[in-house]
């Protein structure tokens, strides 16, 4: 995954004020907690403001972005990212999901009393998940549908120590013609100026098998207006499709480089960059050198209101790589979103 960010935001949006757009414009970046890091480390369900949000993003053609992956193959993980890696994933029916149009994701999400629903609806399916969390522990689970032949169920469970969050969690699902399965762990400890995290997964698609993991650890900045982190740590993925030989992945080291500024009180602007090292291993007749990835930014702003705050991410790569406006022909999600959270 090659992404750079540079972020400012203003005051108010802190993780108790969080959404995706916020996510998106971090890339993903560990260091700085969010309002919906409960998808991921279940334990913080019931971490900040009861609040209900509404997002919207721009996808990138299925078919299109297959292509450009294939061009980009030390392209690693997501973003926790987010975009999130929710529980429920949808790893399963990736030949219908790659027959659909391009289109949009439309989300929402319910959070109170340490319980959260979420809904989201695009042309890969329609997922509904639920999350509740009680002090130093909490659960997912969630249902992803494409069609009755395309479906799957995941869930996770994760615990806290108020520094350290951990989660496991695992997906079932039923391809076109497969059963699907995955495994994965993520943990993450935050510290006032310091944070570190890792993660890992196993995953068996159509027969097909993949183990990747990964780790970060860097350095948090705060003032009065506004936040930073950066993070530095390699990724490492082996992978050993149905047929042909196996392939390793590594990336040295991916840096990502994310902060926020508030320019009033309720006007602030984020950004990101992230860029990576890759090594290309001596395996099926390659000679091992070592290249850089090209740098990937995303930015943002937010607009605060009394209860209420409306988040923007763009990607410029994405926007500008056409031959789509607001979706881009590269891969990774989205090329824009839009996101707003009210007080309840």
């Amino acid at each position: 995954m090659k992404h750079l960010s540079i972020t400012a935001l203003a005051l108010f949006s802190t993780s108790a004020f969080a959404t995706n757009a916020r996510v998106g414009a971090h890339q993903g970046n560990v260091g700085i907690s969010d309002d919906v890091d409960y998808r991921t480390y279940f334990s913080r369900t019931d971490n900040g403001k009861d609040s209900i949000w509404f997002d919207l993003a721009g996808d990138v053609p299925a078919a299109e972005e297959a292509e450009h992956e294939g061009h980009e193959e030390h392209e690693g993980e997501d973003d926790e990212d987010v975009v999130d890696v929710e529980a429920g994933g949808d790893e399963a029916g990736g030949d219908e999901a790659a027959a659909a149009d391009s289109g949009s994701t439309l989300a929402a999400a319910y959070k109170a009393d340490g319980r959260s629903v979420t809904l989201e609806q695009s042309n890969y399916g329609t997922a509904v998940g639920y999350y509740a969390a009680n002090g130093d522990s909490g659960y997912g689970i969630e249902l992803d549908v494409l069609s009755k032949d395309v479906f799957s169920l995941g869930g996770g469970y994760g615990m806290t120590n108020g520094k350290t969050d951990i989660a496991f969690g695992g997906t079932l699902g039923k391809g076109a013609d497969s059963i699907d399965v995955l495994f994965n762990v993520n943990s993450r400890t935050l510290k006032k100026k310091e944070v570190s995290a890792w993660g890992a997964e196993l995953s068996m698609i159509d027969k097909a098998i993949e183990a990747s993991g990964s780790y970060r650890m860097g350095w948090r900045f705060n003032t009065d207006t506004s936040t930073a982190a950066v993070t530095v740590g390699p990724n490492l993925m082996v992978s050993k499709p149905s047929e042909g030989d196996m392939d390793i992945t590594l990336r040295l080291a991916e840096i990502n480089i994310a902060g926020e500024f508030a320019l009033n009180d309720w006007f602030g602007l984020r950004g990101s960059v992230v860029s990576g090292l890759d090594a290309i291993l001596p395996m099926a007749g390659k000679e091992f050198d070592v290249t850089t990835d090209g740098v990937s930014t995303a930015f943002g702003a937010s607009l605060d209101f009394e209860g209420a705050d409306i988040d923007l991410m763009i990607d410029p790569g994405r926007v500008l790589d056409g031959p789509y406006f607001l979706t881009g022909n590269s891969s990774g999600a989205f090329g824009a979103m839009m996101s707003a959270r009210f007080d309840i």
